[in-house]
């Protein structure tokens, strides 16, 4: 994983961000200088900041008494004068379905701290929302994206579009009715994972502003910044955490983590290679580290380590798994749980 100060977020999701709060009345000009040093350095439509200004301006939030409704109201502002490559990118798209995709897969453009995973269920498709360093979390910040993704696919579409379920790990908000106002009545809490699911019928909605042409010129730049910014980690360290992102839902395969980096697979093997990695290694040792961490720490059910590290079959785990440590998964566990009860080794 990038170290925390090297992830980094554009500009105009900071100067978007600063003056939604700025007009809410959590943080003014006197910040500006402190973060900012002055609001010109955030016109630059392709410059990019620290990731920690944002935390930093949620922070001034929070300690001036900022609840979540607050998120809520910032994520349902569309202001035209702060659209960045991503959301010209996504004006541009034929379908909602297709501005639902290129987000995901172009997000680190606009933030890379942030992550959305596109999985489809039964009534359409889920959108899960995370952060690639727990320390970013903040509920603020969730209700945001989650206000902002229902606001633009209201926009995108001219439809009143509500979502078929808004799933929250809040488990107490100060205001579930302005929940509600934004998400409609099919809001949870205390839930596993902070989700929005839309129904099939909204993903096939065309886009009022859908331009082939012009989606065509934007997209290539945007592509060529998501190289950018993968080329500063060295692609491997990329692929490790695209790996470690989605390992837990399966199917992480050369293809799919190339997919997800807009190259072919055979580019993201022949980089690869030329950096003396392979691919099969990169998910052999995500795998191991993450049994090992999940082992040591007591970290739920051995039966369901097959599942977390993405295997189809039990049995190949438990193989690969006495492959790495010359034991079974249950061996490991129980002496990891000796080692914690004899207390610290002199």
């Amino acid at each position: 994983m990038k170290a925390t100060e090297a992830l980094t977020v554009s500009s105009v999701s900071v100067l978007d961000l600063y003056e939604s709060l700025r007009d809410e009345g959590y943080v003014g000009e006197r910040d500006v200088a402190d973060l900012l040093q002055a609001r010109s350095a955030l016109l630059d439509v392709e410059g990019r900041w620290p990731a920690e200004t944002v935390v930093r301006l949620w922070q001034l939030a929070i300690a001036r008494g900022a609840g979540c409704d607050v998120g809520l109201r910032v994520g349902e502002r569309l202001n035209d004068n702060h659209r960045g490559m991503l959301s010209n990118l996504i004006i541009s798209a034929s379908t909602l379905g297709e501005a639902v995709r290129l987000f995901q897969r172009y997000l680190p453009v606009m933030s890379q701290v942030d992550t959305v995973a596109v999985q489809p269920v039964a009534a359409g498709l889920k959108l899960s929302y995370g952060f690639r360093d727990p320390r970013f979390y903040s509920g603020l910040s969730v209700a945001r994206s989650m206000s902002a993704a229902v606001a633009w696919a209201r926009y995108l579409t001219g439809q009143p579009i509500e979502p078929v379920a808004a799933h929250f790990r809040a488990d107490t908000v100060r205001r579930p009715e302005e929940y509600r106002r934004v998400f409609g009545d099919h809001c949870r809490f205390a839930m596993a994972e902070d989700a929005l699911v839309l129904a099939t019928d909204d993903l096939q909605r065309p886009l009022r502003q859908a331009n082939h042409y012009v989606h065509t010129i934007i997209r290539d730049r945007v592509e060529d910044v998501q190289k950018l910014l993968a080329r500063g980690d060295g692609l491997a360290d990329v692929v490790r955490q695209v790996i470690a992102d989605d390992l837990h839902r399966g199917g992480v395969t050369s293809e799919y983590v190339a997919s997800r980096l807009n190259i072919s697979r055979q580019t993201l093997h022949r980089r690869l290679s030329r950096d003396g990695v392979s691919f099969r290694s990169l998910l052999a040792d995500t795998r191991r580290e993450r049994a090992r961490r999940y082992l040591k720490q007591g970290d739920g059910k051995i039966e369901h380590l097959s599942e977390l590290l993405g295997y189809s079959e039990p049995s190949a785990f438990f193989k690969a798994f006495r492959s790495w440590f010359g034991c079974s998964p249950r061996q490991f566990a129980l002496a990891e749980a000796q080692r914690r009860s004899s207390g610290p080794q002199g």
